[in-house]
């Protein structure tokens, strides 16, 4: 009596190129959209912007074309914080990112941050030389954007809330 036996294809890394389990943010990227993102913001008056890892609907898992964060800095863990200046771009992460986050920017141009060390709104008040910084308000919990309130206030920092997304004409 003959056996049965289940065909299984067989798929190689070449055919399998439509779906890919692993993410990749392109570091060597970064220069140029951080440059192309500046001069942006350059011309709307501003000297930097906070860039959340989110998207609208504040969840944890973000569509590839929603992530800023890992379009702008390279890096791809699922939480994060970067605030662009026109001289400087610091990227907060916590402790289960920081190696991870180190091997995968491009460290001429990110500067990695331990959240342990320093939480963004604090850097932001003791760092930042700008007057106008943007953000865009679609991209903030009320409380989130609270903290950046308060540290902008005390460090004399204009918060600009962005009636139109920065990355849209920048965004290959």
């Amino acid at each position: 009596m003959p056996r049965f036996r289940p065909v299984v294809p067989h798929f190689s890394q070449k055919q399998a190129q439509f779906q890919s389990f692993t993410e990749r943010g392109e570091p060597q990227h970064s220069a140029s959209r951080a440059r192309a993102l500046r001069k942006t913001l350059t011309s709307l008056k501003l000297d930097g912007m906070l860039v959340p890892r989110a998207d609208v609907f504040q969840g944890e898992y973000i569509p590839a074309s929603e992530n800023r964060l890992t379009w702008l800095t390279g890096f791809t863990g699922s939480a994060g914080f970067a605030i662009l200046m026109t001289d400087r771009l610091p990227l907060f992460v916590d402790g289960r990112y920081t190696v991870q986050a180190k091997a995968e920017v491009n460290a001429k141009l990110v500067t990695v941050v331990p959240l342990a060390d320093t939480a963004p709104d604090a850097w932001l008040k003791r760092e930042a030389t700008a007057t106008r910084i943007g953000y865009d308000p679609n991209l903030f919990t009320a409380r989130g954007l609270a903290r950046f309130e308060r540290a902008a206030k005390e460090a004399d920092i204009t918060l600009v809330s962005l009636a139109e997304d920065p990355f849209a004409p920048v965004w290959e």
